[in-house]
């Protein structure tokens, strides 16, 4: 990215929206590339979830790639009404896919009974890393204000759950990832920690190792 960027009433498509996990994580890896933000902010994105089809929905739909340096402020998911994983930056973090060194701020993700993270959705065989989410509402059946589930999501019967994992990530929100099958998956590094602590430079002092 070489700029800031204002996306209001700007209409989005995610870059690579795939199916959800449990169907075409063999057969789709999404966005495989490398996505630098350099730094800069995306401001203002309003996505829809699809209202025809089970998909991940966000700046980015499914990633097996790397995201990095980003800052996403202001954004918006639209809930259309099927099943979905949602999150500001990737929807769905699969295959080695990893986010690092990013931000969500004031975003307002709330889904019907579904599966919601500030930063991706889920994080399945990934990692997020040195990220955090501040100031935002993130609601859902899973959700978490760093990833709705990094647990799992596959067949359990077979073998084909591949837990993420969370690292050295923050938030004022109320969860870091959503709890299933009661795993967990991430860091002792990361934590929910109190706006106070965001203000003071502590969190900054900690992303910065």
């Amino acid at each position: 990215l070489t700029a800031d960027i204002d996306m209001k009433n700007i209409s989005w498509t995610p870059i690579c929206a795939t199916g959800l996990y449990y169907d075409a994580y063999g057969s789709d890896d999404g966005y495989s590339g490398t996505f630098d933000g350099a730094g800069h902010v995306i401001r203002n994105l309003t996505v829809e979830s699809s209202a025809t089809a089970d998909a991940s929905v966000g700046l980015f739909g499914t990633v097996s790639g790397t995201i990095k340096n980003l800052g996403m402020e202001k954004f918006t998911l639209v809930d259309k009404g099927k099943d979905m994983r949602a999150g500001a930056i990737v929807g769905q973090l699969i295959k080695s896919g990893k986010v690092s060194n990013c931000y969500v701020k004031g975003a307002d993700i709330q889904t019907n009974n579904r599966v919601a993270g500030g930063i991706a959705g889920c994080v399945y065989d990934g990692m997020i890393e040195n990220c955090y989410v501040e100031s935002s509402i993130i609601a859902g059946n899973r959700f978490g204000y760093i990833a709705g589930d990094a647990c799992a999501d596959g067949n359990q019967e077979d073998g084909t759950d591949r837990p993420g994992v969370v690292k050295n990530c923050f938030t004022d929100g109320k969860t870091i990832t959503g709890v299933r099958k009661g795993a967990n998956s991430v860091d002792g590094g990361a934590a929910e920690v109190t706006a106070e602590r965001f203000k003071s430079g502590e969190v900054a002092y900690l992303l910065n190792g």
